[in-house]
């Protein structure tokens, strides 16, 4: 059977649009708010993104996307190049050895499971930036960058869950 051209454009697109989600949240996370202080703490969607692609579906979030979205992320926040592209290779490496696990859990397992894994991940990131740096670095935005991220994962799974009922069913 041949595919038409727009039936292979629209399969393209949905193979894509993981990406591009994650990459409108990336931009919508930078978005200047008027709330003093906010901007050290926003919200990491990248960590959430890839933790819910990596889990549900590893097809459409490889390693080398990943790595493409931390390395514009690490551009658009200015954080030094590469940080968060190491960090978040690990955290999806992570997510993938344990998959067969975490798809048996429940909504709690995973929302533990994911506060864990970013406990870790913003660590790392931290860790990395500390080194690069060669500064002391506050710890508490990076405390403060985990629980709004933890509070939000469940809002934005549910958008994932709905994304991926309506869009993408390839």
């Amino acid at each position: 059977m041949r595919f038409s051209f727009w039936q292979h454009t629209d399969h393209q697109g949905r193979k894509v649009f993981p990406f591009a989600l994650t990459l409108l949240l990336v931009i919508f996370g930078l978005v200047p708010s008027h709330i003093p202080w906010f901007a050290p703490v926003s919200p990491s969607f990248l960590l959430i993104s890839v933790f819910y692609w990596a889990l549900h579906r590893p097809d459409l979030m490889p390693l080398w996307v990943s790595f493409v979205l931390a390395v514009i992320s690490d551009f658009l926040t200015g954080t030094p190049a590469g940080i968060s592209a190491v960090m978040i290779l690990m955290f999806q490496r992570i997510v993938e050895s344990q998959r067969r696990f975490l798809l048996t859990g429940s909504f709690w397992v995973l929302w533990l499971a994911f506060c864990l894994l970013a406990s870790l991940a913003i660590v790392v990131e931290w860790g990395l930036v500390w080194l690069v740096t060669e500064g002391f670095l506050d710890y508490s935005s990076s405390v403060f960058r985990l629980l709004i991220t933890a509070a939000l994962y469940p809002f934005t799974t549910w958008i994932f869950v709905l994304v991926q009922r309506k869009i993408l069913r390839i």
